[in-house]
This record gives C-alpha cells, sequence and structure tokens, in this order.
C-alpha cells in the first residue's frame, strides 16, 4: 500500500481518520477509479505467476 497512490492508510483504531479517507473516496470517484487501477496494477505486478513463481523455481532448482 502506497498512501495516496494505490489507497490511504490510517492509524489503527483513528476512527475519524478513517471515516475521512473512506469520505474522499465516496466524494471523489475519479480518485477511487484511479487508486483501484493503481492497487489492481501493483498487486499484478507483485503476485503474477511469473513475480511470485520464479523465486520459487530458482529455489528448487539451486537444490535439486
Amino acid at each position: 500500500m502506497r498512501h495516496g497512490e494505490t489507497g490511504f492508510l490510517t492509524a489503527i483504531g483513528d476512527s475519524r481518520a478513517l471515516a475521512s479517507a473512506m469520505a474522499a473516496l465516496l466524494d471523489d470517484p475519479v480518485l477511487a477509479a484511479r487508486m483501484g487501477r493503481a492497487a489492481r496494477a501493483d498487486v499484478e505486478a507483485r503476485f503474477s505467476m511469473e513475480a511470485a513463481g520464479t523465486p520459487v523455481i530458482e529455489a528448487l532448482d539451486s537444490v535439486l
């Protein structure tokens, strides 16, 4: 999570900050969509089969 880019981070227990972040997304659908696209792209890049599988395959290759 990158604050302001892929979402909003708030302190645990800070309900006012959470409500404010949620209101910002509800009030600005363009911002919400942009953050949603950025978050999806980040997850797809970090957890794709290539990104997640390559280190595992390399580790297995080194011990087999």
